[in-house]
């Protein structure tokens, strides 16, 4: 499923969106810090065991996406949601940070190996250092 926008949701769309999220998820262990989860449920009430998709007005789309636009007003659509909870089904924008698929793929790789997937600044990530200060003085954040 690719990342495409996201049309506005009517408050109809909104509620059955939010009727599908459980914010009493489990609190990720290597980063308390983040708080609970908020996991997206199959209609059939139970978890989802990757990431989680919802469809309205005929369209699928990723429903960790569709959280944060409706939480922060806008997902940037070239960039990667990178959960940092390291849960696929979970839609709590806190955990979702929006970075550059390099960063999301090396985070991801430090992960799979045993490291912890925090926020890791992109000049530990093979990034350069104007690069990592590029992004900051354009409001990406990494």
């Amino acid at each position: 499923m690719k990342n495409r926008v996201i049309p506005t949701m009517t408050r109809a769309e909104k509620i059955r969106f939010w009727k599908r999220v459980n914010k009493n998820g489990p609190v990720p262990a290597h980063r308390p810090d983040l708080g609970p989860c908020w996991l997206w449920m199959l209609k059939r009430g139970e978890p989802c065991d990757g990431y989680g998709s919802f469809k309205f007005r005929g369209q699928r789309f990723m429903a960790h996406r569709i959280a944060v636009r409706l939480v922060r007003g806008r997902i940037r659509l070239l960039w990667d949601p990178d959960h940092l909870c390291l849960l696929k089904c979970c839609v709590n924008p806190d955990h979702i940070e929006e970075v550059p698929h390099g960063v999301n793929v090396r985070r991801g790789v430090l992960a799979r190996d045993g490291g912890e997937k925090s926020s890791a600044p992109a000049v530990a990530l093979g990034f350069s250092d104007s690069f990592a200060v590029g992004m900051r003085l354009k409001g990406r954040g990494l």
